[in-house]
């Protein structure tokens, strides 16, 4: 099949076209250095890899078995790729509870706005998340929304088809 018989691309948000704010993080963390919200930047895809990696070794569901503190382990695998010290639950449930009240995943970059501006018009242009619906007002709130349709999957549904996911 060749790349013209294609004419639409789906995006992942968080990671693809938004990513965390690190500067945020590292407040919340504690972290003093000046340099550890760029550390902790450069850490977001060894730490995807390592998340992946062992979601698919180990069967678990993506959130962690009940009872389970997987972010503890997330934001650790982070900081051990940023080279910075380990976080205690205090910690971590302050990354979270912000997270709660406003999405870290609120950032993007000139790269990422580069890319849908030249994809636009070739491809239709969609996002799949596993977030809590709220990916079309994060678009909004970094000028990404423009380049896209939204709709929203049933997350009761085990089927995706047309009629779920406006592009």
């Amino acid at each position: 099949m060749s790349v013209s018989e294609f004419d639409t691309i789906l995006f992942d948000a968080g990671g693809t076209i938004v990513y965390p704010d690190c500067q945020r993080i590292a407040r919340l963390a504690g972290y003093v250095p000046e340099d550890a919200p760029a550390r902790l930047a450069r850490a977001w895809d060894p730490t995807m890899h390592a998340y992946d990696e062992m979601l698919l070794a180990t069967g678990k569901h993506w959130q962690g078995d009940a009872g389970e503190n997987m972010w503890l382990w997330f934001w650790n695998q982070t900081a051990s790729f940023a080279g910075l010290p380990p976080l205690d639950e205090a910690a971590v449930g302050r990354i979270m509870e912000s997270n709660a009240e406003r999405s870290l995943w609120d950032q993007t970059t000139d790269e990422v706005r580069g890319l849908l501006a030249y994809l636009d018009g070739r491809y239709k242009l969609g996002v799949v998340s596993n977030s809590d619906g709220t990916v079309a007002a994060k678009l909004a709130d970094v000028d990404l929304a423009r380049w896209f349709s939204v709709g929203q999957l049933d997350r009761k549904s085990t089927r995706l088809n047309s009629s779920h996911l406006v592009i």
